[in-house]
């Protein structure tokens, strides 16, 4: 009887992790929310240090010209590798996957390398 309670576990252990691996729109907006979320916190610690507001305005558009950059950087470059019970988050940058982050379970797990291989494409 155990043996059949380990089996039961096991087949409706492996189907929560199929229902809820993320997709890969939830990929590419946890990517562009934490690439916002860095830029905007640089960016906004850069204009409260500068007291002249023609610089401040200026990094103003940059945080909203870099939002439509994160957008498509992420669109171009980021993708999820599906395993069917858990996915990974991967960057292609010249012909090179990096591995970013990790889903399992519903929630999708960004590294802080994320910056470090779009760093040749970033610029803010």
């Amino acid at each position: 009887m155990k043996k059949k309670n380990y089996i039961l576990f096991s087949f409706l252990l492996i189907a929560v992790l199929i229902f809820t691996n993320p997709s890969e729109e939830n990929h590419l907006q946890t990517v562009k929310l934490k690439l916002k979320m860095s830029m905007n916190k640089k960016m906004s610690s850069d204009i409260n240090s500068t007291n002249n507001s023609f610089n401040s305005i200026g990094k103003g558009l940059g945080m909203i010209l870099g939002d439509a950059l994160i957008d498509r950087l992420t669109e171009n470059f980021v993708f999820r590798q599906n395993f069917v019970i858990f996915s990974l988050t991967k960057v292609n940058f010249k012909g090179e996957d990096k591995i970013i982050g990790f889903g399992i379970l519903g929630n999708i797990f960004i590294t802080d390398r994320i910056e470090e291989a779009l760093k040749p494409n970033l610029k803010y």
